[in-house]
């Protein structure tokens, strides 16, 4: 985090030694204590407790709608917030979200590959082949 923001911040919080916020990366169970300790103190859920709602959610999010990751994304945290879950890290999400969005591409695929006679098939894979020198 830039040192301006850390001041900047420390001067709004009362903090008279802001340094002592480069030390909070230094111990990794640091975090993990904290997120716990806001967890507990705000009555907020465990993403764990909700995952597979979530996974639905976001599933049904990419199924119906043309939207991209960072609309899904985004719609996935507002979920959470609305259900009281302590937001988990931006790459647990996107994570996701990002198998989501591919689990549903694969069903389409599948869904319209089904609907194809063998006819159609067949001419679409004759799409594929280059000839040499092309």
């Amino acid at each position: 985090m830039p040192a301006e923001v850390i001041d900047y911040l420390a001067g709004q919080l009362g903090v008279t030694d802001p340094s002592c916020a480069k030390k909070y990366a230094q111990r990794g169970p640091t975090r993990r204590e904290h997120a716990g300790k806001i967890q507990k103190a705000l009555k907020l859920k465990d993403l764990a407790q909700v995952e597979s709602g979530l996974t639905a959610f976001a599933g049904g999010r990419a199924w119906v709608t043309g939207d991209g990751p960072k609309a899904i994304f985004a719609d996935a945290a507002g979920w959470l917030r609305e259900r009281d879950v302590l937001l988990p890290g931006v790459s647990t999400l996107a994570r996701l979200v990002a198998r989501e969005r591919d689990a549903a591409t694969k069903r389409l695929w599948d869904t319209l590959y089904a609907a194809l006679t063998g006819q159609q098939r067949l001419a679409l894979d004759a799409l594929l082949v280059v000839p040499p020198g092309s």
